[in-house]
C-alpha cells in the first residue's frame, strides 16, 4: 500500500493512504529521500499505527520500534556494501 508521508521525527511518522489501517497493526514504512542529484535513499522503519483519523482524509500515526536501517536501492548497491564489509574484516 503506498502513502503520502506527512511528517516524520525521531519516535514516528503522519502517513496519509487512500485505506484506513486500524491501531495496533504492525506496519514497516519504507521512507525514500532524494538528494539533489536525484540520488535516492530508502530508509525502513518498523513501527505499529497507534491513531487513525478518517476525514477530511485517511491518515495514521505510527509509533516507531527501533532506530530505521537503510535499504539498498539497487543490487549494484548490495554488492558495494558486502565488498566494503569484507575489506573492513580484513
Amino acid at each position: 500500500m503506498a502513502g503520502v508521508l506527512c511528517d516524520i521525527g525521531v519516535g514516528g511518522a503522519r502517513v496519509a493512504l487512500d485505506k484506513p489501517v486500524q491501531p495496533g497493526t504492525k506496519v514497516t514504512l519504507f521512507v525514500h529521500f532524494q538528494d539533489v542529484e536525484n540520488k535516492v535513499t530508502t530508509i525502513r522503519f518498523e513501527g505499529a499505527v497507534q491513531r487513525l483519523k478518517t476525514e477530511p482524509r485517511c491518515e495514521i500515526a505510527v509509533g516507531f520500534k527501533g532506530s530505521g536501517r537503510f535499504q539498498p536501492s539497487q543490487i549494484g548497491d548490495l554488492y558495494a556494501t558486502r565488498t566494503a564489509g569484507l575489506k573492513n574484516a580484513s
